[in-house]
């Protein structure tokens, strides 16, 4: 794992007078180290040092041959043999080959009726490499004779809508696989033992899991494995006396032009893009993306003249991409652990125009703020109940990087709201059958059959009741309440049901009915569009998204207009009392009451963030 890209590698073969070859050695030259020299004993074991004189000299064997050959993450390996090339003695085309992004395997089963042929095609492979692939089989294998209950996993590559088969493994039987390679522009087929079946398989499992973790965020072994970066620190240009330069992505920029911008040489910024690409698509990065850069400078150049030594880009809280420079001028990259670590953080805060405006000017995470409004929108009307002087607490976990910024929040622990002197607590507390919810001190359970606000910071611009219709001119009862958002803004359903209806209806638009037990229903309009799979029948869970904000049907901008029906008939949304939900009891009631207490003692023990509203509260 610690051989790099660029590091040279001598391969020693030794070759009997019928053609056929074995391995006898291999020497790998190392950078201020001992060269790395392992060979064949007369016994036919591996040790280190070259190999057996005595090999050298036995009459099997007609000559030897050294092959010298460059690691590379591609195909295009440069090898240069000291002897004759010949197809006999020719080494592999690459020794150690990285994995990129772009790789994908899968895996099949032959199942009856099924050919070679349409399982490749199954698996996504281009018409014309399924051809060559099946061909390179026939000197070895008939293609047509698969079984029912064999196994193949097939390897694309995948860039930017290019598809590309790059190799399969196909079982024959207990004892015998079959490998297909793609060697430069040509497919060989070789067989080899079962186990290569069983490394394919697991492969595909690995490369799975860190691909989803890539995509997630997230850092698990398969993705240090797949995608990690493991070249040797002594392999990599010094960085002791480095000049770094970190900064964020701008809109509109790109990372070619961030890195130019910030001093470093353009063929430089071109070859640490072409490294990170292997893993990462530049186009895809954000603004707001932190990016690091390190300079060097070489007694040996002009004065003045600065190298690129390193790239670093925060992929997330987690994942950091790393490129770095060999002392041979070349890049390598690779994913590596961001520290990060965890802590408890306490936010107090007196409203002075908004819950979301004193929440942000504290610093308070993003994600933490949605998951505290949404806490208590079941019980808190945001736009009639709050009032200049209400206060707030909230107990949170957050996550902060080597320098102390706060890189993501993760769990609401505790949170309190005081309006108008009424206070309401609700803590954070993970049932026996693993559900985590919020319950108040009593241990009852926040969520109410029904959300009374459906929809993330929204302003209630129509109440229910009669009122002069925008549009139609004329006094007109409104039977439900309209939320102004910008278009698009995500509408979660109000509690668990199946929805009844989701089309066209007349005036209100595009509309989703849901039904959530025999009594009560909701209703949802003027939507511009409906969630994924969001379908008559479709079950639905409380606070999942069934669709986005719009002005379609009778409208006169984007809001949502929402209903609740009892026992068929509309009621406001606002004031019809909801039944309660989950209570705890017996031994769960108990072991919430300790964990509040818990979260109560770690709240009092936090430093505390305050607005500056809050410095000047004698309170």
């Amino acid at each position: 794992r610690r051989l790099h890209v660029g590091q040279k590698i001598t391969v020693l073969f030794l070759v009997r007078k019928d053609g056929t070859h074995k391995l006898a050695g291999v020497r790998m030259p190392r950078r201020g180290v001992n060269t790395i020299e392992v060979g064949r004993t007369a016994n036919g074991l591996f040790t280190d040092g070259l190999p057996d004189p005595e090999l050298l000299t036995s009459k099997i064997l007609e000559n030897a041959t050294e092959t010298e050959t460059t690691l590379s993450s591609k195909n295009n390996t440069k090898t240069q043999n000291t002897s004759p090339p010949s197809k006999e003695t020719a080494a592999p085309e690459e020794i150690v080959r990285a994995i990129p992004t772009t790789r994908r395997m899968k895996l099949l089963n032959v199942n009856r009726g099924d050919t070679l042929s349409g399982l490749l095609k199954q698996a996504g492979s281009p018409g014309q490499d399924i051809r060559h692939a099946v061909q390179s089989l026939h000197p070895i294998h008939n293609p047509n004779l698969i079984r029912v209950g064999q196994k193949l996993v097939v390897e694309l590559d995948i860039d930017r809508g290019q598809r590309r088969l790059i190799g399969m493994v196909l079982g024959l039987n207990k004892n015998i696989s079959i490998v297909v390679e793609l060697n430069g522009k040509q497919f060989r087929a070789r067989k080899a033992p079962a186990d290569a079946l069983d490394a394919a398989i697991t492969l595909v499992a690995n490369i799975e899991a860190a691909h989803s973790a890539l995509a997630t965020g997230t850092y698990n072994p398969q993705t240090r494995m797949i995608y990690g970066f493991d070249a040797a620190e002594s392999d990599l240009v010094d960085l002791r006396d480095a000049v770094r330069v970190k900064l964020a992505l701008k809109p509109g920029d790109t990372l070619f032009e961030t890195m130019l911008d910030a001093g470093a040489p353009r063929i430089d910024a071109n070859a640490a893009i072409t490294a990170a690409e292997k893993l990462v698509d530049p186009r895809k990065l954000k603004a707001g993306q932190n990016i690091a850069l390190a300079f060097v400078t070489n007694p040996n150049e002009q004065p003045g003249t600065v190298r690129l030594a390193e790239l670093a880009i925060d992929l997330s809280a987690e994942q950091r991409l790393r490129v770095a420079r060999l002392h041979d001028g070349a890049f390598v990259s690779g994913l590596v652990y961001r520290p990060i670590r965890r802590e408890n953080r306490r936010a107090v805060g007196t409203i002075q125009n908004s819950l979301y405006k004193t929440a942000v000017a504290m610093g308070l995470p993003p994600e933490i703020l949605i998951k505290l409004i949404r806490l208590f929108s079941y019980d808190v009307d945001f736009q009639r109940d709050i009032r200049k002087g209400d206060r707030f607490e909230a107990l949170y976990e957050t996550y902060t990087d080597e320098t102390g910024e706060t890189v993501k929040g993760s769990a609401l622990l505790y949170a309190s709201m005081t309006l108008s002197g009424t206070k309401l607590a609700f803590y954070r507390f993970t049932l026996d059958d693993g559900f985590t919810d919020y319950f108040d001190e009593q241990g009852q359970s926040v969520r109410k059959a029904l959300m009374r606000t459906p929809i993330d910071g929204a302003r209630l611009t129509s109440s229910y009741g009669k009122r002069r219709h925008p549009t139609l001119g004329y006094s007109k009862m409104h039977r439900g309440v309209d939320f102004g958002a910008g278009r698009r803004t995500p509408v979660f359903a109000a509690g668990d049901g199946t929805v009844e209806r989701a089309s066209r209806n007349g005036a209100y638009g595009k509309y989703i009915r849901i039904r959530h037990s025999a009594q009560y229903q909701t209703a949802y309009a003027h939507l511009s569009a409906y969630a994924k799979d969001i379908q008559r029948a479709k079950r639905v869970k409380q606070g999942q998204v069934i669709g986005y904000v719009g002005s379609t049907g009778r409208s006169t901008g984007p809001h949502l207009h929402y209903e609740v029906l009892v026992n068929g008939k509309q009621v406001n949304p606002l004031g019809v009392k909801l039944p309660t939900g989950l209570f705890l009891k017996g031994t769960e009631l108990v072991a919430f009451k300790t964990q509040r207490d818990q979260l109560r003692k770690a709240y009092d023990n936090v430093p505390t963030r305050q607005t500056l509203a809050d410095k000047n509260d004698p309170n």
